[in-house]
């Protein structure tokens, strides 16, 4: 038995990963020779037609990157699981081409929520046909009702969209809608698939990436869940799962699992903190790399390189360079809002947002001071506390007031 898919987890977690294997192995030991030698397979003709249907209608992101003998299986394994069979009969040439075929299938499609990508197949060398046995995580007979569950939870969620809203704004919903619903938990049930948002409201990245791009196809956005390896500030790397995801024609990154930060309290459990973080929403590549992601170099991703809907250029909170004036002005305009004392500001380079730091917390003269004596007389109050987040690889400053 192997899993093709594992958790995944954030900076600052103190949590293992699960197990993640890519190899097959082929149990020549079978006692299904006569089997596979007997069972016929129907031949359809269809051609290029039917497989490009099949494309439109139930291909992704994945599917479109493997070779034609791999998107004939992943046709074969989408057709069984569709149908929640666990079993299937596969022709092949190649063994090792089943692996990647599942894989993406499971990528492409979190609603196949029965499945976190454990499963085996047998066969004999020499022979073309291959019995795939995949292994479910709850019984066949229960998730029918399992479905309608999450199905009831997508739609209520869905219908906190705007019928007007574009869809930088339904991403944006989605996105703090996901981390205000849902707690980091290691260990959580169901947690490398939808279940465990939908249902249990706990999870982690797997589970958080997943039902993002659940939720995204949903509204008719393209989001690609991703896998691969990320960087704690510690620099511990760990298994990890993301998000691509593509708004007017062109493609950013999101991780809703970093936007959705947890400490460890004084007992060892995981606490989340009361906020959104907006910084791992809709970022370029190079800003992924700086943060320690690193996607599974099986599979091509577009560079990514745009910033219109980066949070902090859409929310006029960007600088290209550092300016104490326009620093203090926005400042000045955080410091009232009544909905969320946070100031947040971001920088394009390095030298400017070391600048910045520095003008802010550097020194006894404090471009905060003044802001935060503003708050002060307008809430009636003789002090104010503050906590601040600076993020070194992708030039953030988050200032919580209060």
């Amino acid at each position: 038995m192997f899993l093709l898919a594992g958790c995944a987890l954030r900076e600052e977690e103190e949590t293992g990963s699960q197990p993640v294997s890519s190899s097959w192995e082929e149990d020549a030991e079978s006692s299904d020779e006569t089997e596979y030698e007997d069972s016929e397979t129907e031949e359809e003709d269809g051609g290029d037609g039917e497989e490009d249907l099949f494309a439109e209608e139930n291909g992704g992101f994945y599917y479109g990157q493997l070779p034609e003998a791999q998107q004939d299986l992943y046709r074969d394994i989408f057709e069984t699981i569709e149908a929640e069979e666990s079993s299937c009969i596969l022709e092949t040439d190649d063994s090792s081409d089943i692996g990647p075929a599942l894989n993406a299938v499971l990528l492409d499609h979190p609603e196949f929520f029965w499945l976190d990508g454990a499963a085996s197949y047998y066969g004999y060398e020499g022979s073309r046909k291959k019995r795939l046995e995949l292994v479910f995580n709850l019984p066949a007979e229960e998730i029918a009702d399992v479905r309608e569950e999450i199905e009831e939870a997508r739609d209520a969620c869905l219908d906190l969209l705007d019928e007007d809203a574009d869809d930088y704004e339904k991403v944006r919903t989605v996105y703090a809608g996901l981390i205000e619903e849902t707690d980091y938990v290691p260990g959580s049930d169901q947690n490398q698939n939808i279940q465990s948002v939908f249902l249990n409201r706990e999870s982690v990245c797997a589970g958080y990436a997943k039902a993002f791009q659940y939720l995204l196809q949903a509204a008719d956005i393209e989001c690609v869940c991703v896998t691969g390896t990320a960087q704690s500030e510690s620099g511990r790397t760990e298994n990890h799962s993301w998000n691509l995801v593509s708004i007017d024609g062109e493609y950013y990154w999101a991780d809703p699992t970093w936007g959705d930060p947890a400490y460890v309290n004084s007992d060892g459990d995981f606490e989340p903190y009361e906020t959104i973080f907006y910084d791992y929403l809709c970022l370029t590549t190079e800003e992924m790399e700086r943060a320690g992601h690193e996607p599974d170099p099986s599979w091509d991703y577009p560079e990514c390189t745009e910033r219109e809907y980066d949070f902090y250029v859409y929310e006029d909170c960007f600088f290209e360079e550092y300016d104490e004036e326009a620093l203090s002005d926005l400042l000045e305009e955080s410091v009232e809002d009544e909905e969320e004392p946070v100031i947040r500001i971001k920088y394009a380079d390095e030298e400017a947002y070391e600048e910045a730091c520095d003008a802010l917390f550097g020194g006894e003269e404090s471009l905060l001071s003044e802001p935060l004596q503003d708050w002060m007389r307008a809430h009636g109050e003789s002090t104010v506390s503050y906590s601040y987040h600076c993020d070194d690889a992708l030039y953030t400053i988050r200032i919580y007031i209060g």
